[in-house]
């Protein structure tokens, strides 16, 4: 299945500042949140190891109920390989900006016709990466949960005292001052929730959460899931990397990222990993030792793997890290 996006997308970002790894974010019109593009593999050549921000030249209409209910059936987290992504500019000059990649949903591709382009520094990408909260994180529930339950419990120790029964020992605060408070407070609440459609759309998407989140949860009570080399829906055979050519190696390692994607898994590579590393890591560690549920195919779920956690540069770079830390700390402590 091909989903094209052109008619849909108003701007957005494409940034491939590590090697074999592009992330980015595409605005669609009509939605408030964008699509998340955290993908493996680099962009065509006159992309890679660039960042730029496009946007469309012209306004776009809202779109059509059919439209906006098929956007919103899309993974709002794309993972998956790339496949070609470039600025292209054809004989009549005008550039074209043709995306492509393999996801949740399959194919997915856009193309813009002359729009606004954009080169950035990549320092200013490191600088906003430090304070933009990209809205998807890996968390696991019980430990937020934990969390929560022990820093509310230090709070409450922190402020409280005896007189917690008398907030005005003083009588220095009007007696309708609480009062007030909460009015304006609920004015407040009332004039930044959604209304109409927008509140319609807010809580079909609470009610989407809530309902994987329980699919999860039952699933962890079930038990640790399948083996990832089951899952698929028709036995895959890959060649060992050993019997083929650096050439044709990149071509199985995204046929096999594709596949994966089908089910949210993604694979985060390292500066430090080629991609025959990472196709032999797929195939002798995680497809054939590490599990994932099935049953989470067409949901928001993503399941992250990282070449770091194999990688002996990225151990050896940690351990450097932690040594300089802690002696760092011994010294403070000293002085």
């Amino acid at each position: 299945m091909v989903v094209r996006l052109s008619d849909s997308v108003i701007c957005g970002e494409l940034f491939n500042t590590n090697n074999y790894t592009t992330h980015g974010w595409v605005g669609l019109q009509g939605f408030d949140r964008p699509l998340m593009l955290q993908l493996t593999g680099n962009p065509s050549p006159d992309l890679a190891g660039r960042r730029i921000r496009f946007e469309v030249r012209t306004s776009l209409p809202e779109p059509s109920d059919e439209q906006e209910a098929r956007l919103a059936e899309l993974a709002w987290q794309q993972v998956g390989p790339t496949c070609e992504m470039t600025l292209q500019c054809p004989t009549d000059a005008r550039p074209c900006l043709h995306l492509e990649w393999l996801s949740q949903n399959g194919r997915m591709v856009i193309d813009l016709v002359d729009p606004v382009i954009e080169y950035l520094d990549i320092e200013e990408e490191e600088d906003e990466e430090d304070d933009v909260d990209w809205g998807v994180q890996d968390l696991d529930r019980d430990d937020v949960r934990d969390g929560l339950d022990d820093d509310l419990d230090e709070l409450d120790s922190l402020f409280a005292d005896e007189d917690d029964d008398d907030d005005d020992p003083y009588g220095l605060l009007p007696p309708d001052l609480n009062e007030h408070f909460e009015a304006e407070a609920w004015k407040t609440d009332r004039s930044i929730e959604p209304q109409g459609d927008d509140a319609d759309d807010a809580e079909e998407d609470s009610e989407a959460t809530l309902r994987e989140l329980r699919l999860m949860d039952e699933l962890i009570e079930r038990g640790e899931g399948d083996l990832i080399r089951t899952i698929f829906d028709r036995p895959l055979r890959f060649p060992r990397p050993e019997h083929i050519s650096d050439e044709e190696i990149e071509g199985h390692l995204k046929l096999l990222l594709a596949e994966l994607a089908l089910f949210g898994i993604a694979l985060d590579m390292c500066e430090h990993y080629t991609p025959r590393q990472a196709y032999r890591l797929l195939l002798e560690e995680i497809c054939s030792q590490q599990r994932a549920y099935p049953e989470l195919r067409n949901t928001q779920w993503v399941q992250h793997f990282m070449t770091s956690e194999y990688c002996p540069q990225c151990e050896a770079e940690i351990e450097r890290e932690f040594s300089e830390t802690d002696g760092d700390r011994t010294e403070d402590d000293e002085a």
